[in-house]
């Protein structure tokens, strides 16, 4: 069933579900609406065209309302908003008086019709409707909307705007809906409220009453304490020398630790709970800037004795040694020229061992990268020209050496002796052929009276090439005389054969 307020779905009750107004069925004895004859003032069946009295038309005949019925008295909670039948003491839904005091009007609520039979204590009742002119039945007039009540009051009490005139109110579950959202929200925001007026006051108070020499003190790094901790209050500044601690002071210790160390307040301080400001100090403790600045390069410098530790001298180019050791010298760190000065000369040592190597691409790689990072070290220009100039020298050498070992893998050596005249003696030594056309014999051992020869047969200088009856090799040259030499027989067809090639043709 339809609710003739709302359109909602009324449901099979009297009342609406959603809007609490009386359904269509609300009033059993309750007369329907009839058509009157304009003629003889018969009551016709709606939907007739004709009297059936005087048979007169009835196209324009007026609708006869039915008689005002009197309404029910309705109960509301005015705790939860639950309908009650009348004359119920306590609400089925919250289990609190019914006949309790209504809530205060809201400004936003708009003005209900006063009724007559309206009863008193939080009694809403539908007014009875009144019969219209027995000429012209008027429409019938629409039921005054049922005002729900205000919802239960909570801490902090909050009472929720009634809705306008034409808004149809919420349902029981609705409002209990609602009551647990704004539950809810009154838990996060006093749960807020408390850490903002409780937790962080003691925190702002604290950091308003610090000093410049606190706040500063608060800011320095980890590994230096602005001041010794366990100084009280009353000691002279003078005998309370600042100490560097490896530990920083937690946040909740700082206002207090510094207040002791670098002032001397003659009230409570911040950190027993009292919001009033401490009396200035009569000597405030001077700080050096030294020890402010001091903690900026300490970490750069760190970084940088750590990367030259893993070797990493020039890369990575944002993490290596000399990044950060320059980088501690721009923030006044002393000892970082050492480290820029340690990595130059790790660098260099390093060059000069590829140069010694004869590596000397590398070399050249290193000394160009080192320039690029030295520029003030303007001397490395010139090393790099003697570096270039080692290196050609070094490959005319190589290229000698290559060729000799060539020329003495192509060279042919044969082990004989040399004798000397018709006697006995002879020396031994090593007749040997060069690519070029060039014969040699060197004596390597003398003979008994000690006489040994080195002789050089040039191209075309022998006359004749060899081998006597007896197994030995005859050498005839046009100028140094003639050479008589022994030895195995192979060795010496062998030394014949590359002697031939030296005879001159004449």
């Amino acid at each position: 069933m339809k609710c003739t307020k709302c359109a909602a779905e009324a449901g099979s009750g009297r009342f609406c579900r959603s809007c609490g107004a009386p359904t269509a069925t609300a009033s059993e004895g309750a007369a329907q609406a009839v058509v009157v004859c304009p003629s003889c003032r018969t009551s016709v069946p709606p939907g007739a065209k004709f009297c059936a009295n005087c048979a007169a038309p009835l196209g324009s005949a007026p609708v006869q309302p039915p008689a005002a019925v009197p309404a029910e008295p309705i109960l509301i909670c005015v705790h939860c908003g639950t309908e009650a039948k009348a004359g119920t003491k306590f609400c089925n839904a919250c289990g609190k008086s019914v006949a309790a005091v209504p809530p205060p009007p809201t400004p936003d609520a708009a003005p209900t019709l006063a009724s007559p039979d309206l009863m008193p204590t939080a009694v809403i009742s539908t007014p009875a409707r009144s019969a219209a002119p027995p000429q012209v039945a008027p429409p019938a007039p629409q039921p005054v909307p049922v005002v729900p009540a205000a919802a239960p009051k909570l801490v902090p009490k909050v009472q929720p705007n009634a809705p306008f005139a034409g808004q149809a109110p919420q349902q029981p579950g609705g409002s209990r809906i609602l009551v647990v959202t704004s539950i809810i929200i009154l838990a996060i925001a006093a749960a807020g409220s408390v850490y903002w007026f409780v937790l962080r006051k003691p925190t702002a108070a604290s950091t308003q009453n610090a000093s410049p020499s606190d706040t500063t003190a608060v800011a320095q790094p980890a590994n230096q304490a602005p001041a010794d901790s366990t100084s009280q209050a009353g000691v002279s500044p003078d005998s309370q020398p600042a100490s560097s601690s490896d530990s920083q002071p937690s946040a909740d210790a700082t206002p207090a630790s510094t207040d002791a160390a670098g002032t001397a307040p003659t009230g409570n301080s911040p950190a027993s709970g009292n919001p009033s400001t401490p009396a200035p100090p009569a000597h405030p403790l001077k700080r050096p800037p030294a020890k402010a600045t001091g903690s900026a390069f300490a970490q750069a410098h760190a970084n940088a004795e750590q990367a030259f530790a893993a070797s990493q001298y020039l890369n990575p180019p944002e993490g290596s040694a000399l990044f950060w050791a320059r980088k501690a010298k721009a923030l006044g760190d002393p000892g970082a020229a050492q480290v820029e000065q340690d990595v130059f000369n790790k660098l260099m040592a390093d060059f000069t061992a590829a140069r010694q190597s004869h590596s000397y691409d590398q070399a050249q790689a290193q000394l160009y990268q080192i320039a690029s990072s030295f520029p003030e070290h303007t001397e490395l220009r010139h090393v790099q020209d003697e570096v270039h100039q080692e290196q050609q020298h070094y490959a005319q050498q190589m290229e000698e050496q290559r060729r000799q070992a060539e020329a003495a893998a192509q060279t042919k050596k044969f082990a004989v002796q040399h004798r000397h005249g018709t006697g006995e003696s002879s020396c031994t030594g090593t007749i040997s052929v060069t690519p070029d056309g060039v014969g040699h014999y060197d004596c390597s051992t003398p003979d008994g009276k000690g006489r040994c020869e080195h002789v050089v047969f040039g191209a075309d200088s022998l006359k004749e090439v060899k081998v006597r009856g007896d197994g030995s090799l005859h050498v005839a040259t046009r100028q140094q005389g003639n050479f008589d030499f022994t030895g195995a027989d192979m060795t010496v067809r062998d030394a014949s054969t590359a002697l031939v090639h030296l005879v001159g043709k004449h």
